[in-house]
Parts: structure tokens; sequence; C-alpha cells
């Protein structure tokens, strides 16, 4: 059995050498089993004999052990740095402080990567973007509206913000100003008055508030006795607080987290609640209409599967987790629609649209000369055209007159041919077992087939034709793209191409997802330019594709194991080899001497040598027989299991005084009763084994409910796992004590049992000297077997000691 990362006391005993006792006849030797007499008559002959069968045997068994599977730790992988740049709205410490632990989350979720927090001023954020300094990008809203639209950034998620409690994805800005100052109660009171903002690119610092101020005909710039700017939040907070500006803005809620802080006092301020959409609320103090919180986006360069790793990872995150209470916050969500902002800072006239709305006489001649010049030519060209045209009209008129009588008949023709094929091109229309849909110019759907009904579960076409094509979609594709904006350019490249075929994924009425093959086609119907859309459904082919993937990825992992097991064996079996092989050398020189006591030393080595060699092979044996789950799987309650491996380890718990307790609701699980008594007398015996010098040692079997799984433990106060060695335990041969006298598969094996059961294991321990507790989780099954026999197995199993 494998120690859980501690050295033991245990075992000493094994490498002490063993005393023979002496009789009248001289030493008795243990060497039974190798067919030595019991008296000092050895020959040369006798021993080198003997010497060449032990090298024999040894040889035989490592041929054997060589061809045994194994596991190796892999080596290490260099992490890639990647950078997060985050707007420092109240400083670089504070920022580095509030998102490392988001930072160290990601970096712990994408083992490959290291992520690192770069915190940028509001006047480094653009720059930053533009030089690809940075991979990420976390900032708000109108830096982020900047970014996207100049280099291409694209946002992820958006910041759940956390307040009162509960989560809020948007914020805006407060005005405020001394509590007392009677002469400030409204937006407009603010003329002639000194006025404090965060920075001119702070959105909830300056831009909400703006657009406030704008719209209730104020000009910051020139109504304004002084218009300044903090840096930070905290500082306009401040500078308003001992009155050395009239009034200022700060984005939401950083009143209230500054008081939380003990930084201020609430009362001491007056908040002036004056935007238009009054009837809009924010679950803090405000002064302007809500915009979606901030965004964390990919920039251009950045590989769009690690985007897409981030995003899920991020996705992922638990709302009350360590990490998002750090920065207060709860979680993230799915990126918002940022029109709001767009619209601010189009009204704003600031970046992106700064020149938003603006063309002069001169913008035009800039970009349209030589337009202007073809066409003054062309016109030239035309009046001289127009007059020699005049002369040759009625000459060209009789034979206009003949031509166009032809071409009435031509035409009539190619109608002909057109109505018998749109009727060929009906009749496959209806037959094929794929959707098949028609747009028209507009992009709506005017008709489809029988089949596009079934596909999408609607029940009529006039239900199906009702619907928006943007409404067959998730909102965003699995690589993440908006499918909104994706379907726009893939039909554009169908009407220039006249046929675009690609992987899709669609939306059913009833809101299920299933992949799809689409093919566009531009096409001639009814007399009109048309487009086509085929829709297959290909969720069983995906499922061949992944399940092919699976085994593709089984079969590399099998190799590499093979390799590694190979080579850590022959490395583990040679040690006992060497130690033969020593001591053989010691018995023969020994022989020479005659001292029989020596011999029986050296002979007790070579004994203790090979039984543990031949531990080492039945354990690898047994090892590399757990393959995977076979056919006498069945529900069995855990207690009976427990039951049955306390039985086997009776002995070693009854030595030690160990009290093994079995707890009551232990789940029902699905498998191989022999392999789960395997795995519950590894662990056990594991924890028994480790007591240390605990006076009342206790081992517990229980289980636990963790989100949407139960997981079943064993639980001891022994000795502990170092904090170092809990991702080495479970791997091959990684005997951290090697003085507990085991091989160090136990708890390979252990793994290897729950992971063919479709499980995971694992070790929880504060320390040394703190016990550890041992997790596994199994598919349950409690439905198959009856209420009566799981009860009678919970009564017989409840509460066994040893």
């Amino acid at each position: 059995m494998q120690p859980p990362g501690i050295f033991s006391a245990e075992g000493k005993a094994s490498h002490q050498q063993r005393r023979v006792p002496v009789t009248d006849n001289g030493p008795q030797l243990a060497g039974g089993i190798f067919g030595l007499p019991e008296s000092h008559g050895y020959t040369k002959a006798a021993v080198h004999r003997l010497a060449f069968a032990i090298i024999g045997l040894i040889c035989l068994m490592l041929v054997c052990a060589q061809a045994s599977p194994a596991f190796a730790e892999d080596a290490q992988d260099t992490r890639k740095v990647v950078r997060i740049g985050v707007l420092a709205k109240r400083g670089p410490e504070r920022c580095k402080e509030k998102w490392t632990p988001t930072a160290e989350y990601l970096s712990t979720n994408l083992p490959g990567y290291s992520f690192k927090i770069v915190p940028l001023g509001y006047d480094k954020v653009i720059p930053t973007v533009k030089q690809r300094e940075v991979d990420f990008l976390l900032c708000n809203p109108a830096l982020y509206v900047e970014a996207e639209a100049v280099y291409g950034v694209s946002r992820l998620v958006t910041l759940n913000n956390i307040r009162t409690g509960h989560p809020c994805t948007v914020y805006g800005g407060v005005v405020f100003c001394r509590a007392g100052r009677d002469d400030i109660k409204q937006l407009s009171d603010l003329k002639g008055k000194t006025f404090m903002a965060v920075a001119e690119k702070s959105f909830g610092g300056w831009l909400a508030a703006w657009r406030e101020l704008k719209e209730k005909g104020i000009d910051p710039h020139g109504d304004f006795k002084e218009l300044l700017f903090g840096g930070t939040h905290d500082a306009v907070v401040y500078a308003v607080r001992d009155g050395r500006v009239d009034a200022g803005t700060v984005r939401t809620e950083t009143l209230e987290r500054m008081e939380m802080d003990g930084k201020i006092h609430l009362r001491d301020f007056h908040v002036i609640h004056d935007h238009n959409n009054s009837n809009e609320h924010m679950p803090f103090l405000h002064s302007t209409r809500p915009y979606p919180e901030w965004a964390f986006a990919k920039l251009k360069h950045t590989s769009a599967q690690l985007a897409k790793e981030v995003a899920v990872a991020l996705m992922n995150m638990p709302d009350n987790s360590p990490v998002a209470k750090a920065a207060r916050y709860s979680g993230w969500s799915v990126p918002l629609n940022y029109q709001s902002v767009h619209e601010c800072l189009k009204e704003l006239h600031v970046d992106p649209y700064k020149d938003f709305g603006k063309v002069t006489f001169g913008d035009v001649i800039r970009k349209y000369w030589y337009w202007l010049v073809i066409i003054a030519m062309a016109l030239a060209a035309m009046a001289t055209v127009t007059a020699f045209a005049m002369k040759l009209k009625n000459r060209r008129l009789g034979q206009t007159q003949l031509q166009l009588q032809k071409e009435l008949s031509e035409r009539k023709q190619a109608e002909e041919a057109l109505e018998k094929s749109e009727l060929r091109l009906l009749t496959l229309y209806e037959a094929t077992d794929d959707a098949v849909m028609l747009l028209d110019e507009k992009g709506l759907f005017f008709d489809c087939n029988d089949a596009t009904l079934r596909i999408f579960g609607c029940d009529n076409r006039k239900q199906f034709l009702a619907k928006h094509p943007s409404e067959l979609s998730p909102p965003f594709q699995p690589d993440g793209e908006d499918s909104r904006i994706a379907a726009d350019e893939k039909i554009a490249t169908a009407m220039t191409e006249g046929v675009n075929r690609f992987e899709w994924t669609h939306c059913r009425t009833d809101g299920s997802e299933f992949p799809a093959e689409m093919i566009l086609n531009r096409i001639e119907f009814d007399r009109r330019g048309v487009l086509q859309a085929i829709v297959r459904d290909i969720t069983e082919r995906k499922r061949v594709e992944e399940e092919r993937r699976e085994a593709l990825v089984k079969l590399a992992r099998s190799n590499e194991e093979l390799e590694s097991f190979a080579y850590t064996a022959s490395h583990d079996l040679k040690a006992p080899l060497i130690t033969i092989t020593g001591f053989l050398g010691m018995l023969t020189r020994n022989a020479e001497k005659g001292d029989a006591e020596r011999m029986k030393s050296d002979i007790d080595h070579i004994d203790h040598a090979a039984r543990k060699m031949h531990r080492l092979l039945d354990d690898l044996l047994n090892l590399s027989r757990i393959g995977r789950v076979g056919d006498d799987c069945r529900a069995i309650p855990l207690a009976r299991v427990a039951g049955e491996a306390v039985e086997l380890l009776n002995g070693d718990i009854t030595e030690r005084g160990v009290h093994v307790d079995i707890n009551p609701g232990l789940p029902v699980v699905w498998g191989e009763p022999t392999r789960l008594v395997e795995l519950l007398t590894n662990l056990l015996g594991n924890a028994v084994k480790f007591t240390g010098d605990q006076p009342e040692p206790r081992v517990e079997v229980g289980s636990r409910r963790d989100e949407d799984e139960t997981v079943c433990y064993v639980r001891d106060n022994g000795m502990g796992v170092d904090v170092r060695h809990k991702d080495r335990i479970f791997g091959l041969f990684n005997q951290l004590d090697q003085a507990n006298g085991g091989t160090g598969i136990g708890l390979s094996i252990a793994k290897r049992i729950v992971e063919t059961h479709g499980g995971r294991i694992w070790v929880e321990s504060e320390g040394l000297g703190k016990g550890s507790t041992f997790c596994f989780t199994l598919p349950r099954k409690d439905n198959i077997v009856s209420e009566k026999e799981y009860e009678n197995g919970q009564q017989t199993f409840a509460r066994i000691a040893g």
C-alpha cells in the first residue's frame, strides 16, 4: 500500500537483521526454501549452485515485469504567460489586489497558462491594445467600445457586480455634493460651480454624467466655473468632501463601498437623482440611466480556442467563490448588448464617434474626386454620343422592331424551360429528408418543405414562416461568434459567390440545440432571385466523430502509459535485484570464510528482497487486469462493500486498536463487487496503516452531497498528508515513505478502479498530523435496488468497530 506522503515509524523491524538461535550443533539457517542443510557443512559448489538458481529466478521475474503496463508522472509543461489588461479605476495597487485572485483562478483551470494582471490607467488602455501588449482586456464600456471599433476587440463575458447581496450587470454614474448645500439640488444648479470627474475616458466617472448634463442643456466646458479630473474615484470623493470642489461624479456604488471600507460617511453627501429615465431602477445611489457592466474581451491576435476556454472557465465560476468575493463581484454572464454605450458616445461625439455625422464639402472632394472627374467626362461624352445617336435613331428603329420580335420569341421559350425547371425543383424540394427553406431579398422566410417542420419541431408552415431566421439559432455559436453577425456574413458570401457550405448550430422550437450542415444557394425561383437554405441534422455524425476522437485519445493515453510503465517497473524492480545480487556476493565470501551467522543474515536479506519483488509483481499484475468495467456489474449498497473490506482487514484493525465507523445513509452504487471491495480494502488499509502515534485512532466511511454528485470518503485522524504531495500519491511507485513495507501501487490500483467505473478520486488533508480524507465518486443506481434490500444492507453494516 502506498503511504499518504509522510514518513512512518512502522516497518523498521523489516530492515533489521534477523537473529538465528544457536544450538549445541551450531547455528540453524532459515534457508529451507533454498534447500540448504542445517549444518556447517556447506561447500563452495553448493553455494554457487544456490546463487545461480536465485539469479535465474530473478531474470524470469524481470522478463514478466517488463510486459506489465505502468504509469509515470507527466513532465511539467512550460506555462505560457497570458496578460490581462485591467482598467485601474482606483489605482494600480488596488487593481492588483482585487483582480489577481481571478488571474490565479484562470491559471488553475487552464493548466497550460499563467495569467497575469496588468493595471492600466485611463490613458493607457487604447495604446496598450494598439501595441498588443496584453491578450485580454477588462475595462469600462466606453473604452471597450472604442477598442472594439478601432482594433477589433470582441467581448466574451460581462461582469456580474454585486450589490446588497445580489448580482447586478448594470451601472452608471452618481453626481453628488456635500450635504447641506442648499444651492445645489438638481443638475441645473451646477452652472457656475467647480466640478470634478475621474478622467476623460472614465465612463461611470464622467461620460455617463456628461450625457445627462448635456440633455439638461449644460455644457460642462462652458457652464462650469472649472472642470477638473481627479484621476481616481477616491480622489474625486475626497475633493468634494474636503470642499476643494463644489460637486463631482464617480461611478455608482463607489460611495457605498468607500463607506463600507470606513473611508467616508454617506450622511456627509447629497446625491442628485435627476436623470431623464426616472423609471429605470438600480440597487444603488445613481444619477444617470443604467449601462452594461465592464466587458471581459479578447484582443484580435488572441487565439479563438484560448478565448473559448477562458470564457467557459469564467462562466463556470461559482457566484460565491472566494475569487469572486475577493473582487466583490458575483461571477460572469453572457456578453450584454452595448448599444446604449454606443448611443451615449455618439451623443457626446467622443472616440470612436468624435467626427460622427460631420461631412464637409472638402471631405467629398478628397474622397470622391476621381468619380467627379469621371462623371464630368461621361457627361461630355454623353452629349457627343447623343447628338450622333439622334441621327441613327430612325435608321435603327426598323432593325430594333425585328430584333424585339426575335427576343420575345426567345423569352417565351426561356420561360417555358424555367417553368419545367421549377417543377423539377419543387419535386426535389418536397421529397428530400433535409430541411429546405426559401428566403426573399429581405432575408425572411416565405416557404419551406415538410422536413423543415419535422426538424425544427413546428406544427405547421404558418408557425414556421412567422419566425425570424435569428430565432433558429442560439445567441452564440460554439466558437463564441455572435450568431446574427456570422449568419449575415455567410448569407452575403452565398449571394456573392452563389453558394456557401458550412456547419452551424440551430435551435428547435422547444429550445434544444442540434448541429447541422448548411448549404446556402442563390437561385432563380418564381422569376426572382432568392436564397435557398438546406439544413441537414448531423447529430449522429457528430456523435460518431466524438466517439472516434475519444477512442483515439484513449489509445494514445494507453500507449503513453504502456511506455512509462515499462520504464518505471524496471526501475523499481531493480532495487530488490541489486539487493539480491549484492548479498549473493557477500554470501559467497562468507561461505568461503565459513561464517555461518553472516551467511544466515545474507540469506534473510535475499529472501526479503525476493519476497518484495514477488509482491511488486503481484500488484503490477493486478493493476494490469483493471482495464474496464466487466459484465459482473450490479447495484450494491456501499455499506455492504465497506463491511466486507473491514472483515478482510480485521486482523490489522484489531492489532492497532483502530475504531472503524461505517455511517448510515451510504448510497447504492453500480459496479463490480469484487473491484469495489478491493477499492475499499486499499483505502481502509491505508488509513489503518498510517494512524501514527494517535492514542485513539479512528477511521470513518461516509458520504456527502456536493452540488450534483454524491462523494464517498474514507476519513482518518492519523498522520495526514503533506500538501506538497497531494497530486503525487496516486502515481505508480510513488512510495513517499520507504519504511512502511508497501509496494507503492495500492493507491494506483484504487485510482484505476474508480476511473474505470466512471468516477474520480482525490485526497483532502490540512497537513501533517491532521488526518486525511480519501474521496471518490461512483455512479448511483438507487432505483435498481429494492428499498428493503437497501435498508437491510444499511442495518447490517451501519457500524463496525475494529
